[in-house]
């Protein structure tokens, strides 16, 4: 039976050897060496609990059982994706996959975007350590935690820690059908690759101040050199500017690759957000004075049609940057800037940082931001700075400073 229908949890299959009799009517063979051909039939009950039987035949005894199954996957379609948990992993991780797009899942279109992606590198692969496993199986935190050390290994922190999201979504789902009691993966810790080297991304950290002008130093400097062709030229300016807009309002990256000209209006100096996350990142900003400039240059150079960075290797304003090339045209920025760590999301993480230490309310902060819960941008989006000087903290603590000021 076919492990991906479940078939055995609907009912059962029975498969014939045939022959003509005198009549050319179809008779059941004495013996399978008589067959002319083989039926295989499978006694069902539907899911509203109406028995009913499915028949597939074939010149083999293989043939006809794919064709029953085939059959049956086509009727028990058309009452709907329902799924048990012998149900294989995958099928239901495709199911779950259509319902976040439906409206109302409070899914972006970037989130499905990114878990579709992992699901298809990672989940339904080849070499994937669960892709054969049912709903069942793979609920259990050992075999997660084996397939999660596994991707980890292979792909990196970061793509374990998309994965992740992915398997316990999945198993989400089949507990809220009521199909599973409960999610291992929440038991889960996250998986560390054990390849961690120096350029390992640090996505808990923001830039120094020295830091972030090292960086948009970088980045200018490199839209002006001479020797260089026009489309690399133009991508380079427009990774620039992307730099200093995402590091002068704290967007997220995909939210700049989202933004066109109708959401900016450069005397009023505002700009409309349109968040790729939730409803609660819609929102308007200001823009300072700099940066102003900057997106002033960039409108001379590029025109105020379609997508403000648009793609720089295509003369359309209407192409959206491609998000892996747009990633690594920043990431080639920070490494060369001497900031291998850094990743587009640092600069978000500055902005909150910057904005904190000067004083700015943590709830004007998370609106800057677009976050509905100033609790999550105080303990995520703060960057910390363990390393760093902290003279002034020593001079606060010092007995004898404190004890002359008494």
């Amino acid at each position: 039976m076919s492990a991906k229908l479940g078939l055995g949890e609907h009912g059962e299959m029975v498969v014939a050897a045939q022959k003509r009799d005198s009549e050319g009517r179809w008779k059941n063979a004495a013996h399978v060496r008589q067959a002319e051909r083989w039926r295989a039939r499978f006694y069902y009950r539907g899911y509203d609990g109406i028995l009913r039987t499915v028949d597939g035949f074939g010149h083999k005894r293989a043939v006809a059982e794919s064709a029953c199954e085939l059959k049956l996957e086509a009727r028990l379609s058309a009452y709907g994706s329902h799924f048990t948990r012998s149900t294989s992993f995958v099928s239901v991780g495709r199911v779950w996959l259509e319902y976040i797009k439906r409206p109302g899942s409070g899914k972006s279109a970037r989130t499905i975007e990114d878990y579709e992606g992992s699901f298809d590198r990672h989940v339904d692969v080849n070499g994937s350590l669960i892709r054969g496993l049912s709903l069942e199986q793979v609920n259990k935190a050992q075999t997660i935690r084996l397939f999660l050390e596994d991707i980890a290994d292979r792909s990196g922190t970061g793509s374990a820690k998309t994965v992740k999201s992915v398997v316990s979504n999945v198993l989400g789902f089949g507990v809220d059908n009521g199909v599973l009691e409960a999610n291992a993966c929440r038991s889960v810790r996250p998986a560390k690759s054990r390849n961690t080297g120096p350029s390992e991304r640090d996505t808990g950290r923001a830039f120094t101040e020295d830091e972030l002008r090292a960086v948009i130093d970088c980045a200018r400097q490199q839209a002006r050199a001479d020797t260089m062709n026009p489309r690399t030229l133009r991508m380079r300016q427009t990774v620039a500017d992307m730099i200093e807009f995402m590091a002068g309002t704290g967007v997220r990256i995909g939210e700049a690759r989202a933004l066109r000209w109708r959401d900016l209006d450069l005397k009023l100096r505002r700009v409309s957000i349109h968040g790729t996350k939730s409803k609660n990142a819609e929102r308007i900003l200001n823009l300072s004075t700099s940066l102003t400039k900057t997106l002033k240059a960039h409108a001379k150079r590029e025109g105020v049609t379609g997508y403000v960075f648009s793609s720089p290797g295509s003369s359309d304003p209407e192409t959206p940057w491609d998000q892996s090339n747009n990633a690594q045209a920043m990431k080639t920025v920070f490494h060369e800037a001497g900031f291998p760590w850094a990743t587009p999301h640092t600069l978000r993480r500055t902005v909150a940082s910057r904005l904190h230490a000067n004083g700015i309310e943590l709830v004007r902060i998370a609106d800057q931001l677009g976050h509905a819960d100033p609790a999550m941008t105080m303990s995520v989006y703060l960057g910390r700075d363990f390393r760093g000087d902290k003279a002034d903290l020593a001079e606060a603590l010092d007995l004898e400073i404190t004890r002359k000021s008494t």
